[in-house]
């Protein structure tokens, strides 16, 4: 999926048209709920300055059109304070306030779990339309009746609206 309908821009910027599949409009479409539960921890700092979570406050600057790194504004030990004159005070001040990085790979943490690790369960959770409860669908699957006569009970109801 991901080679057929992502170009080479950063995935936060990939575009839907009418021809691309249901899976892959309705993946685009949760795209942004996701990943305001998505923090990375600097490493390398080859994650986008711009458009990824990086900073505690989320991202810079999601509709930025340059490419830059977050290593390109790091030179040594410290930050370039040139290229980070032209941020916003509380923007600078947020990135003077991290001082090192760990030299690892970047590391996408996923900010619903306790231990950072992804899951379709919290993710889920995070996305879905939760719906009020029926008091006939819960008669109707209730752990009591058997599944057969769940299943029986269901289409009758179903077929006779």
């Amino acid at each position: 999926m991901l080679s057929k309908y992502y170009s080479r821009d950063h995935p936060l910027k990939v575009k839907v048209y009418p021809c691309h599949s249901q899976v892959w409009k309705w993946l685009v479409g949760i795209r942004d709920k996701a990943e305001e539960s998505i923090h990375l921890e600097i490493g390398t700092a080859a994650c986008d300055f711009w458009i990824d979570s990086w900073l505690p406050s989320g991202p810079i600057d999601k509709e930025h059109a340059i490419r830059e790194k977050v290593n390109e504004y790091w030179h040594g030990e410290s930050w370039d304070m040139n290229k980070l004159i032209q941020l916003a005070p509380e923007i600078r001040h947020e990135i003077l306030l991290l001082h090192r990085f760990s030299g690892d790979k970047d590391v996408a943490l996923w900010k619903l779990s306790k231990n950072g690790m992804f899951s379709f369960k919290t993710a889920f959770e995070e996305v879905r339309t939760p719906r009020e409860s029926s008091t006939v669908y819960s008669f109707i699957w209730n752990s009591i009746i058997p599944k057969k006569t769940s299943f029986l009970v269901y289409s009758q109801a179903i077929s006779s609206c």
